[in-house]
């Protein structure tokens, strides 16, 4: 009952409070409204809490594109001033040989000079603050590609965006980019060698200067350089001409004997022979070390070349005459793979003597390797199928004809089809076949490989006994027989030597067949570690001196396309590590559009690297006249294009035998000029030579000590002898006066300007960098100006010398010359040129 009370009581109380609504209607609108502002203070927290959000997410995309923008502006400003011929140079950055302390110096220094911009105020709305943006540049990836002088490598740009208003702020947004920059080298001239010419350096007959050895077995008629020699040379003015007898560089003529006791590196020829073979004599070219060069040739009759290190040519090393030998003591490299069409872009051996007289004086020049042969190039037919003009073969093998009597050469090539499906008549598919025709009449008579020559690498030549180049190119001459060689007691009787090529290479009375794709049968087989001093040459390189090809599959390492571990491939790398060395002034290129070679000078900011050397020197504030109280000799430019009467002749050592440098002379004349009694004295002095005229020709008679840089000729007579260094340029080509100026100088011209339309002449500038011009009209053509050696930098005459001690021990001697007192003071002889030759100070 109880229970039951209560209920009824609970239920009064909440009919009374449901039934009557007297006084609620104030707490259930607080408590509504309350409910509401709980609901909606969430929502409007929530709603402004994600506009907030929203606003500053797209204050934050605005930095953002304040960072992409001023990348790409960065990026603008990079490639116009990159590209400028010089930049690296004019900021300080020299090239040396490390392309990685080169790209480690190169980027530090873009990061911290002005002309590179490296910060942005970027406007990216009209009711915000501008966006500041700085950016960074890092290299990106070690790999970059370094051909001739262009060095092309990755750079990482970022680029971070801070952006601050009343209400918002957005910091250290990045962007960041990665792009491929092409840059053209520059490499600081350093003094190196003895002899740097512009123009070709030309040898003639000579005499002996038995006064320089203690040796009795020197031959008669020589003369020598010791330290290296290089020489950019004639050329021709298109890549694809057969005239290679008429391109310069290093030239052995007229009964002379040119021994360099050091590397030749030339752009064009070392050459012995003239084109024309008119000089009666006989010439020949031996070198201690090594030769890099576009070609190694030899043109006349009973002439040679003598290699007692490696050999390493962009084209090819070609016999071309009688009675003559080219003797390669260590390996050879020929290191361009070609592309199929270009003729002097692919490197080959070739004995092409026979080919022009069929006579045994021609079937008996031969060419000699005693180390390994790697021949990248690709190889052409010259008759028939699509190699036409063409005349290249890796190695050349020679087959009888019954038909003629006589043999007839066999050219190894690629690019022609086996079989011409329109005219199956046609003998390709045989000339095919015959290279691998193991008939005996397939004869490789013309090139002798690893023979165990009694100057082989064993018994290397030495400098006490360097005239026993002379009895090997006898015994080469004896063991050739009329188109076949006299093989006796001689090695290998093996069926197999070291090397690379593409098909095979025929020497030794054999073939050599090589088999790209398994090395068990291939005859030639791979040197698994390939010895390369030559890069010790180049100044701070980063590479090992060897190639290692040990553990590199042989298919990979045989596919020349392969970017990876064909040989093929490293050669291309290596060729361009090795261009500096042939480019130190002036560089030339083909251009794959019309097949002309592209001259241009190595250039240092708006200036040639030739002439800014020139311009230091030429100083008449730091170096005037003045051979008595410096030891400068400074001779101007007149002004004028040559003279009446030809190039002024000056006898440079009776004129320095003029002063009376030790101040001797009795009775003392009035001045310190005018020695009455003539001594040698000036002898006892380094002197610089500086001459800026490029008709006045500088002539050694005698012993000469110093450095001679000269935009003329340099010649050095019998019985002359510079202790030191020649810088010469000598005449250069023009195509209106065909000679005129120094090689060293650009000229103008008026041409019609292919991209306007209304094919109006503009002013062009161009290089004299000496070339050859063939053509049917004789204002153009300039054949008869490099018959006449109108090109010559440097000339040694009659047996004359060049002795370089060494760039350091050369530059302190012109810097300690001896101070002598004359009365009147101490002479101050000194000349400083080691800042401005590159060369560290001691």
């Amino acid at each position: 009952m109880k229970q039951k009370s209560y209920s009824m009581h609970k239920n009064r109380i909440f009919g009374f409070l449901i039934r009557s609504t007297k006084g609620n209607a104030l707490p259930l609108v607080l408590m509504l409204v309350m409910v509401v502002m709980l609901v909606g203070g969430s929502v409007a927290y929530s709603t402004m809490q994600m506009y907030n959000i929203t606003r500053d997410g797209y204050h934050d995309q605005l930095a953002y594109i304040a960072a992409e923008n001023a990348l790409e502006k960065s990026i603008g400003n990079l490639q116009l001033t990159l590209a400028v011929p010089g930049y690296p140079g004019n900021k300080g950055v020299f090239f040396t040989g490390n392309v990685n302390n080169f790209l480690n110096s190169l980027v530090n220094k873009i990061n911290s000079v002005d002309d590179i911009q490296r910060s942005y105020t970027i406007k990216v709305h009209d009711n915000l603050n501008e966006a500041s943006v700085s950016v960074n540049f890092q290299r990106y990836g070690p790999e970059y590609t370094y051909t001739a002088n262009t060095l092309t490598f990755k750079l990482q740009i970022e680029a971070t965006a801070d952006m601050v208003d009343d209400t918002y702020s957005s910091y250290s947004k990045k962007a960041v980019a990665v792009r491929e920059f092409s840059i053209p080298l520059y490499r600081a001239f350093t003094l190196n060698g003895a002899v740097y010419s512009l123009g070709d350096l030309r040898v003639t007959s000579g005499y002996p200067l038995v006064s320089d050895y203690e040796q009795d077995t020197l031959p008669e008629n020589y003369s020598t350089i010791e330290g290296d020699v290089y020489v950019f040379g004639t050329g021709l003015d298109k890549a694809n001409r057969m005239q290679q007898y008429y391109t310069g560089g290093v030239c052995g003529t007229a009964n002379s004997v040119l021994h360099v006791k050091g590397s030749i590196f030339t752009q064009n020829l070392v050459r012995a022979g003239r084109f024309d073979d008119l000089d009666g004599g006989t010439s020949s070219i031996i070198v201690d070390e090594d030769i890099l060069a576009q070609s190694i040739q030899v043109f006349g009759t009973n002439d040679n070349i003598v290699v007692i290190g490696d050999a390493y040519t962009f084209d090819d090393v070609e016999m071309n005459g009688p009675n003559s030998a080219i003797a390669i003591n260590g390996n050879y490299f020929g290191l361009n793979p070609g592309d199929g069409f270009f003729h002097d872009s692919s490197s080959a051996i070739m004995n092409m003597a026979p080919m022009y007289v069929y006579s045994e004086d021609y079937l008996e020049s031969r060419i000699a390797v005693n180390g390994n042969i790697f021949a990248t190039g690709l190889t052409f037919r010259v008759e028939g199928g699509e190699a036409g003009h063409k005349m290249e073969s890796v190695s050349m093998t020679w087959r009888y004809d019954a038909d003629s009597g006589k043999y007839k050469p066999l050219h190894i090539y690629e690019n022609i089809p086996a079989k011409d499906l329109v005219n199956p008549d046609q003998p390709q598919i045989k000339y095919n076949n015959a290279l691998f025709d193991p008939l005996e009449d397939n004869n490789g008579f013309s090139v002798l490989w690893k023979l165990n020559w009694d100057y082989d690498n064993t018994n290397a030549f030495t400098p006490a006994r360097w005239d026993l180049w002379d009895n090997w190119v006898q015994e080469i001459s004896n063991t050739a027989d009329y188109a076949s060689n006299n093989l006796t007691g001689k090695l290998p009787a093996a069926s197999e030597l070291q090397g690379f090529c593409h098909y095979g290479i025929a020497a030794n009375n054999d073939f050599y067949a090589f088999d790209k794709d398994d090395e068990t049968i291939s005859k030639v087989k791979r040197a698994s570690t390939v010895a390369i001093p030559i890069v010790n040459k180049i100044i701070d390189y980063e590479d090992v001196d060897t190639l290692d090809f040990s553990t590199t599959p042989w298919t990979r390492y045989t596919d020349w396309k392969d970017t990876g571990g064909s040989f093929s491939n490293n050669m291309m790398k290596l060729m361009g590590d090795l261009k500096p060395l042939v480019n130190v002034f002036a560089q030339k290129e083909i251009n794959t559009g019309d097949g002309a070679y592209d001259y241009q000078y190595i250039s240092a900011t708006s200036q040639t690297e030739f002439n800014r050397i020139m311009n230091l020197v030429g100083d008449t504030a730091k170096f005037p006249h003045d051979p008595f109280d410096r030891c400068i000799v400074r001779y101007g430019d007149d002004g004028d294009e040559g003279t009446v009467d030809g190039d002024i002749i000056i006898d440079l050592n009776d004129e320095l035998d003029a002063f009376d440098m030790n101040n001797d002379d009795i009775p003392v004349p009035p001045e310190p000029y005018g020695d009455l009694v003539p001594t040698d004295d000036y002898q006892s002095y380094h002197f610089l030579v500086v001459n800026m005229d490029p008709d006045r020709e500088i002539h050694i008679t005698d012993d000469f000590y110093g450095i001679i840089f000269s935009k003329g000729k340099v010649v050095i007579e019998k019985d002359g002898a510079v202790h030191g260094a020649i810088i010469a340029a000598g005449k250069g080509y023009d195509d209106s006066a065909r000679v005129a100026g120094s090689s060293a100088d650009v000229y103008y011209t008026m041409e019609d300007d292919p991209d306007d339309p209304d094919d109006t002449p503009t002013m062009i500038k161009k290089t004299r960098l000496p070339r050859v011009v063939i053509s049917d009209d004789p204002d153009i053509d300039t054949v008869d100006n490099f018959r006449s050696w109108d090109y010559v930098g440097v000339e040694i005459e009659n047996g004359g010398d060049i002795f370089y001690p060494g760039n350091v021990e050369l530059l302190t001697a012109l810097k300690n010359n001896i101070n002598v007192d004359y009365g009147t003071g101490t002479t101050n002889r000194s000349i400083d040129l080691f800042g401005i030759l590159n060369v560290p100070e001691p």
